[in-house]
């Protein structure tokens, strides 16, 4: 007689496996200046190229990333409008240039609310 087995809600973490929200939204960021030019990561976040300085640190992360956002406002006198997380600055001219801004709304949202598990993210879906 063959058997079926379902291992429930914390098996893959129970075995170090990287499963946890935290871990895909890390990895997201962690690889985002390699990734940033990509198609699907274009509908996600915009990073204009010539600021990807913003996505240095070590263990890079969102949390990094906000602080490197702070850092480079704080130096070159980048606007941060923290109510639509849009990072601009002037060019030569005097015109608006975005350096960073989310695509997605969702995305904005579970990355900038303190989601600990996959539970959460369903909850602020609907």
């Amino acid at each position: 007689m063959n058997k079926l087995v379902i291992v429930g809600n914390g098996f893959d973490l129970a075995h170090g496996l990287p499963t946890s929200y935290k871990h895909f939204i890390d990895d997201f960021w962690r690889n985002l200046r390699a990734n940033f030019q990509r198609e699907d990561i274009k509908d996600l976040v915009f990073l204009n190229k010539g600021f990807t300085s913003l996505l240095e640190g070590e263990n890079f992360n969102f949390t990094t990333f906000l602080r490197n956002i702070e850092n480079e406002s704080n130096r070159y006198g980048f606007h941060f409008n923290k109510k639509n997380f849009k990072l601009t600055t002037k060019d030569n001219y005097g015109e608006n240039i975005t350096i960073f801004e989310f695509k997605n709304d969702f995305f904005k949202t579970i990355n900038l609310h303190s989601i600990d598990d996959w539970v959460d993210i369903e909850h602020e879906y609907y």
